[in-house]
């Protein structure tokens, strides 16, 4: 596991990435930005200690975290891809602290996926929730474990967005339903929002100052 450093991050530059990001996503996302008042919270990162911090505000791009291991796939004759960097695992143990100190729900979206999707990890399956033909995945605090997050954490990331909420409103998912409120509530009682950034490689978090 890499060591992660907390850097702060100018709120206006910061504010500006989270704006663009979330709008026209999801439910979630805009009722976040109508809801959460970012100007009661500050924004930093999470980074391995051999990270390029010069890329540090260039939340749209990789490269900040050193390529380590990279293996190469061949796809055609013509293209490979090659392993992406991250520090998803180290992330995921941050969130669990997070939720389990202070008692809070986590909320992941998912934008790739639908509620008829049939090809979802079974884990995932465990903890999904909807919102008319959009899926989330609900888990409290008794219920999270390190690889549960992970697996939530993989599942929300698709490159461009990727969104966490942990959130003392207290919601009841027995229906599996979200409702309006129970999605503002979410909004307005957010402690911690974790927005994917740098090309999936890291992420940009929202602190609250009433909350944590």
């Amino acid at each position: 596991m890499k060591k992660l450093k907390k850097h702060a991050l100018d709120f206006s530059r910061t504010l500006k990435y989270f704006q663009e990001n979330l709008d026209n996503t999801n439910i979630l996302s805009s009722k976040l930005l109508e809801f959460a008042n970012f100007e009661e919270g500050s924004f930093f990162t999470l980074l391995p200690d051999n990270a390029n911090t010069n890329k540090i505000y260039e939340f749209e791009h990789g490269g900040i975290l050193k390529q380590h291991h990279t293996l190469q796939v061949q796809i055609s004759e013509k293209t490979s891809s090659s392993q992406i960097p991250t520090i998803r695992d180290e992330v995921a143990e941050f969130i669990l602290e997070e939720t389990t100190k202070h008692r809070l729900q986590c909320i992941f979206d998912d934008t790739l996926r639908s509620p008829a999707d049939k090809f979802k990890a079974e884990i995932l399956q465990l903890f999904e929730i909807f919102y008319d033909e959009e899926i989330y995945y609900f888990i409290k605090p008794k219920q999270a474990s390190t690889n549960q997050i992970k697996e939530c954490l993989k599942a929300s990331n698709s490159f461009w967005h990727s969104l966490c909420i942990l959130t003392h409103a207290d919601i009841n998912i027995a229906s599996k339903t979200l409702t309006c409120e129970d999605i503002k509530d979410i909004c307005t009682k957010s402690d911690l929002i974790i927005l994917g950034a740098y090309d999936s490689e890291g992420y940009i978090f929202w602190e609250s100052r009433k909350g944590l």
